[in-house]
Parts: C-alpha cells; structure tokens; sequence
C-alpha cells in the first residue's frame, strides 16, 4: 500500500509543477512598464488507485500468448463532477503451479520469480467514466459497462483489444489519512507557488474488471480527495 501511496504523492507534484509550467499569464493595469503579471489555477476532485494479481486456472504453456497470470495496476483521475478518466497496465505472465510475478515493472519494486516467464502487456485507458465516492471515505465505486473503458496491446504476433464491463468499488480500511505541501520557488521576476492538500484511505478491493477479480491477498487501493493549486506572479 505504500508504493501506491508514493505514487499518488509525486503524481500530484508533478501534475502542479506541469501546471504552473505551462498556463498562460495575463497582463492586468494599465501603464505598460508598471504592469504585473499573474495567474492561477486551481482543481480539486476525488481519485483513486489499485494494484492486484489475477491467477486463472489454467495449466502453464496451455495459454502461451496471454498466460496464466495477470498483474494489473490502475490510476483514476477526476475528470468532472462524478465523472474520471482511468489508465493504467496489466502485465501477463505464464508461471508454474504455486509461483506469482513480484511487484516488479512499472514503478513496482520486486523482481520476478525464476517461475513466472513474461509473456505480454496491455495498456488501459477510459474517458467520463461514472466513478463515485461517499464523504467518510468508507467506499468509491468505478463502473462502466462494455464499451468504455479500453484494454489494448501486443500478444504473440497479434493484437490483443477488448472494452470490457467495469464494476470495481473501493473499501475503505485503517486511518483516514491527511496531508498537505506548498512550495514556492523564484525564477527571473517570476515567483510560483504550488500547494497540494489530500484527504485518503487504504482500500481493499472487491467487483470485477472484465474477467478478472480482485483476491483480498492479492489486490489493494487507496481513495480520496485533493485539491491542487498553483500560482504565478511576475514584477
């Protein structure tokens, strides 16, 4: 669960960074060698993410192109009112009885065992998709039917590519979790300021994604809010 809260955090920093980096500025007054430049921007909304590994019984060799194995991670980002986008990445591996791939690939920290032989990966992807979540942290659901939310990549010498139905919800376990940072930093005549704040909770995992469930040893998420700001002032 750490390695998805670190994940979130430096996704947040950079996503103020890239902000402040790239909005517009806008000229306000009147006298041309007295005038200041600023701007801001601002986005709050709630996000989610979760890991898990999906073991299909099937013997090893009998799937060579898709595998035995899967491990999947997903990020959701709040698009709208209720609304997000989601990406994220399911590896598959053939392993033999007993073996499961780490947390390896990624941004993942362990390495594979000598058991499980990588054979594929997928990328996920889904706009304005339905994603929800009550204000005392205790569940977040994501559910799109078939259609939405797409699984695409490269499988032996094809393509692999499905829009299957959705149905994850997020259940909230432990501590509600808080925190908050602002930077300032000064470039030329240009001052920026970035702040971000969070309010979040560990997750097990239950629903399905297409096929796949989530095994309570082998799944986890984290859910919340945050706000992200950044600021700009040129003399």
């Amino acid at each position: 669960m750490q390695a998805l809260t670190m994940r979130a955090s430096r996704r947040a920093a950079a996503l103020a960074a890239t902000l402040a980096a790239t909005m517009a500025l806008t000229a306000v007054g009147t006298d041309a060698a007295e005038a200041r430049e600023r701007s801001s921007y601002r986005s709050s909304g709630n996000f989610a993410s979760a890991q898990w590994i999906q073991v299909d019984d099937v013997p090893v060799g009998q799937n060579p192109t898709v595998g035995n194995v899967h491990r999947g991670w997903l990020d959701v980002e709040p698009s709208g009112k209720d609304r997000a986008d989601v990406w994220g990445w399911i590896e598959d591996f053939d392993c033999e009885p007993g073996e499961l791939p780490g947390h390896g690939g990624h941004g993942f920290e362990e390495e594979e065992p000598s058991g499980c032989v990588h054979v594929g990966e997928r990328w996920i992807d889904g706009y304005d998709v339905s994603f929800t979540m009550d204000k005392k942290l205790s569940s977040a659901r994501l559910s799109a039917p078939a259609g939405v939310i797409t699984v695409a990549g490269g499988h032996g010498d094809g393509d692999f590519f499905a829009q299957p139905p959705v149905d994850m919800v997020w259940n909230g376990v432990g501590d509600v979790r808080r925190s908050s940072w602002r930077e300032t930093e000064k470039v030329g005549r240009t001052t920026y300021t970035y702040s971000y704040s969070s309010t979040s909770r560990e997750a097990t995992m239950s629903g399905r994604f297409g096929p796949m469930g989530f095994d309570p040893a082998l799944s986890g998420g984290q859910f919340g809010s945050r706000t992200v700001s950044s600021k700009s002032s040129t003399k």
